[in-house]
């Protein structure tokens, strides 16, 4: 994948797959067991701010062996800044945008 010469940043983004990714997790939790080993760099794999402060946190809440609903989720969020990356619209994206983990 290239990277912007100036950010190091990866390119192409794509804000639906992160979302999807995301909403993926409410559906099936098992998928954040796999996920450490597609991206070796965590969060900083995602583009957009708010599944990259999500994808921390729930992978934080899972490892340290609590589920993460979109409610629980949001009270951990409400203490970083989560009006900042969208607030409920944020999830709620999330959650319409990924109706289903099937392709998982």
């Amino acid at each position: 994948m290239a990277t912007t010469p100036d950010s190091g940043i990866r390119m192409p983004h794509d804000r639906t797959a992160e979302y999807c990714l995301t909403g993926s997790y409410f559906i099936r939790p098992d998928i954040l067991d796999e996920l450490p080993g597609m991206f070796p760099d965590g969060p900083a794999e995602f583009f957009f701010e708010g599944p990259r402060i999500a994808y921390r946190e729930m992978l934080a809440m899972h490892r340290g062996g609590k589920g993460a609903d979109p409610l629980l989720l949001e009270g951990r969020l409400s203490a970083i800044d989560f009006e900042l990356m969208g607030g409920r619209w944020f999830l709620k994206e999330c959650i319409v945008t990924d109706p289903t983990a099937a392709n998982w």
